[in-house]
């Protein structure tokens, strides 16, 4: 698939057949999220790979939007080093850009992929600290399921030209 089909195609897909994800696919992933552009080039970025049924049970139970977790065959957790960052703010925007990257390719490879946003305030913040066993110096930033789709999420339009703003306009 090219990369604009890839993109303009991808929606959020949250049931998976019990397929696994070949290890060669996994790497292509892991390959396209870190190749994601980073703030000052600091690469804060982490990516915790989950495939145990327990922990990632454990995620599903503890999120309400993370149910699918529960049949997922795979769970990529984008986690930033403080330590590492310039700005706080941009551990967002870095985390972000391997987010989607993950997705696009996820999408380009006949996958299906939801992004999960994590939020402090959130019930399951800290249960995700705790499966990965993270540092204080760590912070989840999302959350990717990731499968082979058993749903079809027809691509709709989402251009809206109203969004966009010209500065000679």
């Amino acid at each position: 698939m090219d990369t604009l089909t890839a993109i303009l195609t991808r929606r959020s897909v949250r049931k998976f057949t019990d397929e696994p994800i070949s290890d060669e696919h996994l790497d292509l992933l892991l390959k396209a999220g870190l190749a994601a552009p980073s703030a000052c080039n600091r690469r804060p970025i982490h990516i915790y790979v989950i495939r145990n049924r327990l922990t990632l049970d454990i995620l599903s139970h503890n999120n309400i939007n993370a149910r699918m977790l529960a049949h997922a065959p795979l769970c990529l957790a984008i986690v930033a080093d403080k330590t590492l960052e310039t700005y706080s703010d941009l551990r967002i925007d870095d985390g972000s850009a391997v987010i989607e990257n993950i997705l696009i390719a996820a999408n380009g490879l006949g996958l299906g992929g939801c992004w999960l946003g994590t939020l402090r305030q959130q019930r399951w913040y800290k249960p995700i600290i705790e499966q990965l066993k993270l540092s204080e110096n760590m912070v989840p930033i999302g959350l990717i399921a990731i499968g082979h789709p058993n749903e079809t999420r027809v691509p709709g339009e989402r251009y809206d030209e109203t969004k966009i703003h010209f500065d000679d306009k």
